[in-house]
């Protein structure tokens, strides 16, 4: 049972489960992963329905938003926005439209959890806490997690600010929707930097690494090695 232990908490039983057959595992335990990856896509349906009504309200307000990770990132990997399984859902805004933003969410039944952030976004502590963090963790009953992000780390330099990110933009395929998500070039970075930040001890982070490395053109590879988190991962 280690041995599902540790596919759980690198979240790999999907990746996993489609080469069963090559792992030689015992009958028993190859059932148990395959019956871990069904949950697994399981789950990344309540993540694709919300990045589908998060995004269709933001959107109807004329607030940009990008989706990160969960099922755009399974879309770019993977080609199946089940591919990564669930968790919780990431937007992305412009810095000016958090306090927007996060009114219309709340509007949809979300709420933040008492004591993790100023209520007040626009008062003093809220600019501090603007400055010094980049995301909002909001949550609803009977709802995966939303994590509002208003910039892709707390150390802005690796990565660009919202409008050169929405400048390049692309859009990936959820249930017959166009969706934004971060380039490829820029999503390869955000993960090289996110498996950084967790000292790369997440092999989920490695294989999006790897999977989103293979997309990239062969010309990008001596610039992007001069990044710190790239050439470490």
């Amino acid at each position: 049972m280690g041995f599902l232990q540790a596919v759980r908490r690198h979240r790999l039983a999907i990746p996993l489960a489609r080469n069963a057959d090559a792992l030689c595992l015992p009958a028993k335990l190859g059932g148990l992963l395959v019956r871990e990856a069904r949950h697994q896509q399981r789950a990344s349906l309540a993540l694709i329905a919300l990045a589908l009504e998060a995004r269709t309200a933001l959107e109807q307000e004329g607030l940009r938003a990008l989706v990160l990770k969960g099922p755009a990132l399974a879309m770019q990997t993977t080609g199946v926005a089940r591919g990564r399984g669930g968790g919780d859902l990431d937007l992305l805004v412009a810095p000016e439209d958090l306090p927007a933003a996060v009114a219309l969410l709340e509007g949809l039944g979300f709420h933040r959890p008492a004591g993790m952030f100023p209520r007040q976004l626009n008062s003093f502590w809220g600019h501090y806490a603007r400055w010094s963090g980049h995301e909002l963790n909001l949550e609803r009953p009977g709802s995966p997690c939303l994590d509002l992000h208003w910039a892709l780390n707390t150390v802005r330099a690796p990565l660009p600010p919202f409008a050169v990110l929405w400048q390049a933009r692309q859009a990936v395929n959820l249930n017959g929707r166009a969706v934004p998500t971060l380039s490829l070039e820029h999503a390869f970075r955000h993960s090289c930097l996110h498996a950084a930040s967790d000292q790369w001890m997440n092999l989920h982070h490695l294989l999006d690494i790897a999977l989103l490395a293979r997309q990239l053109p062969p010309a990008s590879g001596a610039r992007l090695r001069r990044e710190c988190s790239v050439r470490l991962s």
